[in-house]
C-alpha cells in the first residue's frame, strides 16, 4: 500500500546516510598514500533499500552488456528517475556538512601533502561539480555524486593510474547485486618502485615502475574513499565470470587548481 511505502521510507529516513559513518581518524591509511577501506558502510536496512532502488534499468535500457563504463551524472538526472530516498542521500553528499567531515577525516594526510591550503579548503563553500568551481566562485569545492556501471568483458575497466589533478578526494560505495557471482574488480593501490615514474595516455602510469601494495574488494556495502595526491595511484582488477554489471556510487569533489604536476 502506498501507506506501508510511506512507512518504510520513514523508518530508512531516519537513518544516517552518511557513508562515512563507521568511521574515524583512527582508520586513515596512509602507506603508500592516504586512503579508507570502509566496510559495511551503511546501516544494511538502508543500504539494501538503496540497492533495490538504484536506477540500473534506467542506464541499461538498450540492454547491452559490453561497454568499459556508464555515468549517470546529476546534471542528468531526469525528474522521478531516482528515488526520495536517493535524493535524500545525493544532496547529503553534496553538502558543506560532508565535505567538512571528510576533510576532519584527513586532516592528518592534508597536513602532510597540502598543509597551504588546508585552512581554505576548512572555510570553502560547497558548489554542484556540474556549475563549479568556476569564476564566478573560484574558491568553492565542487561535489558530485554518480551512478556507474561497468560491462560484463574480463579485462580492467581502468589500469593504474593518478585521478585528475583538481580533484581532491574520492569515494567508491560498491552497489554489488546479490545474485553478483563474479570475482575481480577489486580497487589495487599501488606503492611506486622509482622515484620519478612514467606516465603516458591518461594519466597511465608504466606497469614496472609500480608494486600493489593494498586492495578494497568488489563487496557489497564496502568502500575506498582516498585523497587525491601524487601518490594515490590505483587500478581495477579484472572481473572473472560476470553475470551482471559492475555497479557502484562516486562521490567525488574537485577544486579550481592542480594539486600535482606528473
Amino acid at each position: 500500500s502506498v501507506s506501508g511505502i510511506r512507512s518504510r521510507y520513514l523508518e530508512i529516513h531516519t537513518m544516517n546516510l552518511d557513508v562515512t559513518q563507521t568511521i574515524t581518524k583512527d582508520d586513515l591509511l596512509q602507506d603508500p598514500c592516504p586512503y579508507f577501506w570502509i566496510k559495511d558502510a551503511l546501516p544494511w536496512s538502508l543500504y539494501d533499500q538503496l540497492v533495490a532502488e538504484y536506477p540500473e534499468q534506467h542506464m541499461m535500457q538498450d540492454g547491452k552488456t559490453h561497454f568499459q563504463a556508464r555515468r549517470y551524472r546529476q546534471h542528468e538526472f531526469q525528474p522521478g528517475t531516482i528515488t526520495p530516498l536517493w535524493q535524500d542521500f545525493v544532496d547529503y553528499h553534496n553538502s558543506r556538512e560532508y565535505k567538512d567531515r571528510v576533510l576532519d577525516l584527513f586532516a592528518p594526510a592534508i597536513e602532510r601533502y597540502y598543509p597551504a591550503y588546508q585552512s581554505a579548503w576548512k572555510i570553502a563553500d560547497v558548489v554542484p561539480r556540474h556549475q563549479g568551481p568556476g569564476t564566478k566562485q573560484p574558491d568553492a569545492i565542487a561535489l558530485e555524486v554518480q551512478f556507474v556501471l561497468n560491462g560484463q568483458q574480463e579485462t580492467t575497466v581502468r589500469t593504474t593510474h593518478l585521478d585528475n589533478s583538481r580533484e581532491l578526494f574520492a569515494g567508491l560505495l560498491y552497489m554489488r547485486r546479490p545474485e553478483d557471482t563474479s570475482t575481480g574488480g577489486d580497487i589495487q593501490v599501488f606503492r611506486k618502485t622509482v622515484e620519478r615514474p612514467e606516465f603516458s595516455g591518461i594519466r597511465e602510469v608504466r606497469p614496472d615502475h609500480v608494486a600493489v601494495a593494498g586492495a578494497v574488494p568488489y563487496r557489497a556495502n564496502h568502500m575506498i574513499l582516498f585523497l587525491n595526491t601524487q601518490d594515490t595511484l590505483h587500478g581495477v582488477t579484472p572481473r572473472i565470470g560476470a553475470n551482471c554489471v559492475r555497479r557502484y556510487i562516486n562521490i567525488d569533489a574537485h577544486q579550481s587548481h592542480k594539486l600535482f604536476r606528473l
